[in-house]
């Protein structure tokens, strides 16, 4: 029996295989051939229950026309042979559904497969990206330490430039005879004669916007020499 059950799982399997086959002839042999199989199998079966049965009880001998004529051997044929039937057309259904769809999970696996390697090609060039502006920002750092260091020496420079100019104008009135205080009387003298004669010769608003001017050069000299 358990042999039996192998048997008609190949023939669902040989229904199928059969089906895409474009003669038709190998069908029907293989219909014919899986009714004698279950027939075989059917009358084996009566034969052991008969036997069976004449073991408990007193019941006539055996014969081969026993079994055409017990309705247990037509329910277990046709039961057989409709199972192998609906075995062997489901069989059927799933492998062509699956065939179907087969196309759909080849293209799933390769849009997979694009995916991933799309995905490692994004990591290697945010990686790269990331080393390139890593690398940028280490110049930047570099140039603006560089130029402002370059900036702060050049101003160091031009400050000790205007500090020695000061220097050496405060010994060059000093050594002319001239002191700090009498410069500032004669330019404020000068200033005060050269405003009037603008006030004369200006109108008001004029006047007093150059005579401010005038002020502020004044007093950007003094700063300039150190006369604050």
């Amino acid at each position: 029996l358990l042999s039996g059950s192998f048997v008609f799982i190949t023939l669902g399997f040989l229904l199928y295989w059969f089906s895409h086959s474009r003669g038709s002839v190998w069908h029907y042999v293989l219909y014919a051939f899986t009714f004698l199989f279950d027939a075989f199998l059917a009358y084996e079966i009566v034969q052991k229950i008969h036997f069976s049965q004449s073991i408990v009880t007193d019941s006539q001998e055996w014969s081969f026309r026993m079994a055409f004529q017990d309705a247990e051997f037509y329910i277990i044929l046709f039961a057989g042979f409709g199972i192998y039937l609906a075995w062997g057309l489901l069989l059927k259904y799933v492998l062509e559904e699956f065939h179907k769809i087969l196309p759909a999970i080849s293209g799933i696996k390769r849009r997979r497969a694009e995916i991933g390697r799309l995905e490692q090609e994004i990591r290697e060039a945010q990686e790269q990206f990331g080393e390139k502006i890593q690398g940028l920002a280490q110049k930047a750092d570099e140039i603006e330490q560089r130029e402002v260091g370059f900036f702060v020496h050049a101003l160091e420079q031009n400050e000790a430039r205007i500090n020695s100019l000061r220097e050496k104008l405060r010994n060059h009135l000093q050594s002319s005879g001239s002191s700090a205080q009498s410069l500032r009387v004669h330019i404020t003298s000068f200033l005060t004669g050269w405003c009037k004669s603008i006030h004369g010769a200006r109108q008001e608003e004029e006047a007093k916007a150059m005579v401010a001017e005038c002020h502020k050069v004044v007093n950007h000299f003094y700063q300039t020499i150190g006369l604050n």
